[in-house]
């Protein structure tokens, strides 16, 4: 009698421990989680945003003018980089595929002493909507900005002041611990 509830009981903690462990879960982590970055024409927040299972999928950019001109971030030639190699374009809230492909993209004017913030994701990692649907774009069902991999992600933000551009490489490094 005495083995049977010392075998139940071994069963029973074997159990618990087989459960627990498959309740592991994968942390994504982003170092920092917010790169500033400060010029003498303007400042810039870049962070990675997670979706409802906390996983990476998409950035949040915020570029402060500090200048007395309008700024110009030019969507055309700014570009997505994963691991010192550019990843081709963005893509946000209103844009059409049609944009993209044709690099029509209109540029974001921030005026003078004004801030710009939007949620931007890598149109590579982007499901779109058939293309022969006509008004169907990022702010549209349909859409769903796909998993952002480890390493190093960043934006080569291309801004514009006047004649001059200005170049500028912004990025985290995401990584991931855990079982999957």
């Amino acid at each position: 009698m005495i083995v049977k509830k010392g075998f139940a009981g071994f069963i029973t903690i074997v159990l618990v421990l087989m459960s627990t462990q498959g309740t592991a879960r994968q942390l994504w982590l982003s170092d920092p989680e917010i790169q500033v970055i400060e010029t003498s024409i303007y400042d810039a927040q870049f962070q990675p945003l997670k979706n409802e299972n906390n996983i990476f999928v998409a950035f949040n950019i915020t570029v402060i003018n500090k200048t007395e001109q309008d700024l110009v971030i030019d969507w055309n030639r700014s570009r997505y980089i994963h691991d010192g190699r550019g990843r081709g374009p963005f893509v946000f809230e209103g844009i059409e595929p049609e944009t993209i492909r044709n690099e029509t993209v209109p540029p974001d004017i921030i005026p003078p002493k004004g801030r710009m913030s939007k949620r931007i994701a890598p149109f590579r990692l982007i499901a779109f909507a058939p293309l022969g649907n006509p008004g169907v774009g990022i702010a549209t069902k349909g859409i769903a900005a796909g998993k952002i991999p480890a390493g190093e992600n960043g934006i080569y933000l291309v801004v514009r002041q006047g004649e001059r551009d200005f170049r500028r490489k912004i990025t985290v490094h995401l990584s991931v611990t855990g079982d999957p």
